[in-house]
């Protein structure tokens, strides 16, 4: 249960991405210099960062970022679903032994 909560947590983050591209504001901010340097880097690494949104303290931000970034949602879903069920189960195997 509390993966399928987690779940609908970052998928609503994600959409909460999505919907700062449609928002004017941050359409000037994702086209500045600085965010261009960091969008490169995502390029080079992004699809990568989803394997760290299982972390407590820097999930729900990497994922509203991967929402900016357009990242496949089937993909999305799927590889966090995943995460979020593998981290879990290791802690029901921590706490039953």
């Amino acid at each position: 249960m509390a993966t399928l909560g987690n779940t609908f947590g970052v998928t609503f983050n994600f959409l909460i991405g999505r919907g700062l591209l449609k928002w004017p504001r941050f359409q000037r901010l994702h086209h500045s210099p600085k965010l261009k340097s960091a969008k490169s880097l995502s390029d080079r690494f992004g699809p990568y960062v989803i394997y760290l949104s299982w972390l407590p303290a820097i999930g729900d931000p990497l994922t509203i970022y991967l929402g900016t970034t357009k990242m496949p949602f089937l993909r999305f879903a799927l590889i966090g679903f995943t995460l979020r069920f593998l981290r879990y189960y290791l802690i029901y195997v921590l706490l039953k032994t």
